[in-house]
């Protein structure tokens, strides 16, 4: 019988300590394990719990060590941090989370490690109810703490909104949200495909900003049911949905995905062409076509023609050729911090810099690659100024041939404020508002030459 515990620490400590994937590390844990649903949720649990709650773990891991632990007992610090999780944060009875502990403490290290773990433990265990926790200055830094995020963070987001909104933008990464998914409308329709999975017992809500989505509100997994198998819809963030319909290219037409993996943005904007055209789509990671090529053929989509390639050149190589282009770049990704708890311990503030003059030759490219006439959609799954809006800005001063978009009548269910955004071409999605991720999203049209 496998041993869920042991399959979360290993997953654990290749996020924490190699800098893994969570989602993919732990996607091929469970994969190769023949656990049980009850038992896959419950090693999920126990990942994404410890890392949204690190931070406050550590913290109490270290009061009670003697000393810190040493590089090479590394592994027995992931297991010290399993156990404080499920005894801080769940109603798992106590002494079953130490035997657990101890077991695995000896089977990857030796007595010590399980003389040490049994210590620690049962020592937190009999002063749980007097836990000394650090005083905070301000709300910011406490919230920082309790939810396991960095301290650049906070500093950006005050320094760039003001602190009132940087406390909003960091209290909703904390806020759990349903999943969401995208109907394939050239199997279905929204109401259908809803009716049909709450006759099945799933309970889903329509989206409020994308008529192709719906956000799944209580039942078994929705990827296990046949609706899923048989491609009437796929995993997408609503956010994301609304990229594509910014985009809203046409039957027939020739389009670019200029950083396409996986693959939502590509299947979306071929259900929008109604399965029609062409849409290249291009990524620089090689094993990450694959996944393009197998989102498009579960949905039934053959338009789709899938290349590993630098998004830097493909201005050079297709000069003015697209009727339109969706660059969704790759960014800091700071408003999807709520869902990917491993990028919190990767980012950092540097990052933010190196990214956006990444996302300034991608933009150079996108524009050359743009047919006269055409529509350009630049996006992002981050909420920080030089990504955006002075990405935006820069465009539209250094390419005077680009002109903003309106997209009031392409994104038309948002309040009047927003509308006045989408009259100029930009559109900012802020999770606390509008319950989604946090995105942004610009338009463009190139004008022909002189």
């Amino acid at each position: 019988m496998e041993n869920t515990r042991e399959i979360a620490a290993t997953t654990l400590y290749a996020i924490t300590e190699d800098g893994a994937y969570a989602n993919l590390t732990l996607g091929n844990a469970l994969r190769k394990s023949h656990l049980d649903q009850r038992d896959k949720s419950f090693v999920t649990n126990l990942v994404y719990g410890t890392l949204e709650h690190l931070c406050p773990i550590d913290y109490q891991v270290k009061q009670f060590l003697k000393k810190p632990v040493k590089k090479k007992d590394r592994f027995l610090m992931t297991l010290l941090r399993l156990g404080f999780f499920e005894l801080m944060y769940t109603s798992v009875p106590g002494r079953a989370v130490v035997n657990e502990i101890v077991k695995l403490a000896k089977k990857y290290g030796h007595q010590g490690w399980g003389n040490m773990a049994n210590g620690i433990l049962r020592n937190f265990l009999r002063q749980k109810n007097q836990l000394v926790w650090p005083v905070f200055q301000n709300r910011l830094d406490q919230i920082l703490f309790e939810q396991s995020l960095p301290q650049w963070l906070g500093d950006l987001w005050k320094r760039e909104r003001g602190e009132e909104e940087a406390l909003l933008l960091l209290e909703s990464i904390g806020k759990s949200r349903p999943f969401t998914f995208r109907i394939n409308s050239l199997k279905t329709d929204r109401d259908h495909l809803m009716e049909r999975l709450e006759r099945e017992g799933y309970h889903v809500k329509p989206c409020l900003y994308s008529p192709h989505g719906f956000r799944w509100e209580s039942g078994e997994n929705p990827l296990t049911s046949l609706e899923y198998q048989e491609g009437y819809f796929t995993v997408q963030e609503e956010s994301s949905q609304l990229a594509s319909l910014a985009l809203a290219p046409n039957p027939g037409q020739t389009v670019l995905d200029l950083c396409a993996a996986p693959g939502g943005k590509s299947t979306h904007l071929a259900q929008l062409m109604e399965n029609r055209g062409l849409i290249m789509a291009g990524d620089i990671h090689p094993h990450k076509i694959a996944l393009i090529e197998e989102n498009a053929k579960r949905l039934a989509i053959d338009i789709i023609q899938a290349e590993v390639k630098d998004g830097r050149t493909w201005g050079e190589d297709f000069p003015n050729h697209f009727d339109a282009v969706l660059l969704d770049a790759p960014c800091s990704g700071l408003g999807v911090f709520a869902r990917r708890q491993d990028a919190r311990f990767r980012k950092d503030a540097a990052d933010i810099a190196t990214l956006a003059k990444v996302q300034w030759d991608l933009i150079g490219s996108a524009i050359k690659a743009l047919k006269p006439g055409g529509i350009l959609v630049y996006s992002t799954c981050t909420l920080t100024n030089e990504e955006n809006h002075q990405n935006r800005e820069k465009l539209l001063t250094e390419f005077p041939q680009m002109k903003p978009f309106d997209l009031s009548r392409r994104l038309p269910c948002f309040s009047q404020k927003e509308a006045a955004c989408l009259e100029k071409g930009y559109l900012e999605l802020l999770p606390y508002r509008h319950h989604t991720d946090g995105f942004y999203i610009s338009a463009y049209r190139k004008d022909p030459p002189q």
